[in-house]
């Protein structure tokens, strides 16, 4: 080898099937210690060639990759996988429906606790009931207090409505005072110059004041608090009492409307004859005066299309709303009424104040030949109940829901999945054989139905 060749000889035999190479640069050699051909990774990056922080990050990132992917080179596609799919794809959208109504539904949580406030209160009362066989002017809508007193301050804006038999309405009467003036008839037209008393409540009213109706005249002295059953007695109220004959009238009477009471124990009715009140040297009546051959011609049937205490609210139900009572003859009817005070609140926390009741039947069958009978009629005697009780609506998070949809399909792919591979590898366990047009791999392609080839 000379000395000044910058060269090196290679081997005959490696220079046959290599042909002349360079040899690492010696001496005097341009390059440097180490610098030689730099090797490239596939992609065009070289092995030395510093990486950015993005690519570094996605790096990290592609290796917590748990779902490597197959080539589509290696998956073959199968029948039985596909219709499995289907199958699994309607079982989820059954499911995420029922989810959906679910997620929709509110529901009702209920809690009882003492009802503190025990009085004082007034409750409005909705009612309509019909009676098919006594007229208008025979009945009396009384409210009276558990010592039996009726209660002239109560309330009251019912309408009565005149029906045929066919139940046709062939007019209207407004009750707005005691029961009373509900069997007054229409009383009379007086003239121009007519100005009626006013008796004992005149002193109260500015010169001039005429009471011309009996209905006035009671307005008048329930106002200044004086005893209802004096105007009973006066000129207005004994011209304007129905004759025997109206009583005749072969006509029913819807009574609907509403009245206010108060929160505590006692009943209101609805019952043939003049409402009056006997007094006593100790104590006081609640009576009904009506001729008895009158009454033989009556029947109580009767039905009941609304009575609820307070406003409704949603879910409640009222036992005694569509009753229908038929009846042969004339009987009193008691409906015995626990009212239970309610709270309910809606899911945006509005909340309203209201009332539900049970109720039970009696009935005790009437005879105006006897010497002492029931007072015929139908009779709501009420009491509150010591406890109450508050609804509060209650909706499904989102999140909730979200959660149980994604329970839904991860479990109904697992599970058919799981199912669908253990069929296949029982099948081929049992047969000795691979089962053609079926895939196993669980978890190659969306249920693992996927063949690998």
């Amino acid at each position: 080898m000379d000395a000044q060749s910058p060269f090196v000889d290679m081997d005959p035999a490696l220079s046959g099937q290599s042909g002349n190479m360079l040899a690492p640069s010696v001496g005097n050699s341009p390059r440097r210690h180490g610098a030689g051909l730099r090797q490239r990774r596939p992609g065009g990056m070289e092995e030395h060639e510093t990486r950015s922080p993005l690519q570094e990050v996605a790096e990290k990132v592609k290796r917590l990759d748990f779902h490597p992917k197959t080539k589509p080179s290696t998956v073959k596609k199968t029948g039985a996988g596909g219709v499995v799919t289907v199958v699994a794809t309607l079982i989820i959208l059954y499911l995420m429906i029922s989810e959906w109504s679910d997620y929709r539904t509110v529901t009702t949580e209920d809690i009882v606790f003492v009802d503190v406030n025990r009085g004082g209160e007034e409750i409005k009362v909705y009612l309509d009931i019909t009676f098919d066989h006594i007229p208008c002017l025979a009945l009396s809508l009384d409210v009276v207090d558990k010592d039996g007193e009726q209660q002239d301050e109560v309330s009251l804006h019912i309408v009565r409505s005149r029906l045929t038999h066919q139940g046709q309405v062939v007019g209207h009467v407004q009750q707005g005072v005691r029961g009373s003036e509900a069997v007054e008839g229409p009383g009379f037209t007086p003239d121009a110059d007519y100005c009626g008393s006013c008796y004992d409540v005149a002193q109260f009213l500015e010169a001039g004041t005429c009471c011309n109706t009996c209905l006035d005249l009671k307005r008048a002295y329930i106002k200044y608090g004086f005893d209802v059953q004096v105007a009973e007695q006066s000129e207005q109220c004994l011209r304007s009492r129905p004759a025997a004959e109206s009583y005749k009238q072969l006509e029913g009477c819807r009574i609907h409307g509403h009245l206010e009471i108060k929160k505590s124990k006692g009943n209101f009715h609805v019952a043939a004859g003049r409402s009056t009140t006997s007094a006593h040297a100790s104590h006081k009546h609640h009576v009904h005066r009506l001729d008895k051959k009158t009454l033989a011609e009556f029947n109580t049937s009767h039905s009941i299309s609304r009575l609820h205490f307070g406003k409704p609210f949603p879910g409640v139900e009222y036992p005694l709303q569509g009753v229908h009572h038929a009846e042969d003859g004339l009987s009193q009817v008691k409906y015995l009424i626990n009212i239970v005070p309610t709270v309910y609140e809606y899911a945006n926390g509005n909340q309203i104040e209201t009332y539900q009741y049970q109720a039970t039947m009696h009935r005790l069958p009437v005879d105006v030949t006897s010497g002492h009978y029931p007072l015929p009629g139908v009779f709501f005697m009420y009491d509150f109940s010591e406890l109450r009780i508050k609804y509060t609506e209650q909706s499904q998070y989102f999140s909730t829901f979200f959660t149980r949809v994604c329970a839904v399909v991860g479990g109904v792919f697992v599970v058919i999945g799981l199912v669908y591979n253990g069929f296949v590898y029982a099948y081929e366990r049992a047969t000795g054989r691979r089962m053609e047009g079926f895939g196993g791999g669980f978890g190659s392609g969306l249920l693992g139905m996927d063949r690998l080839s």
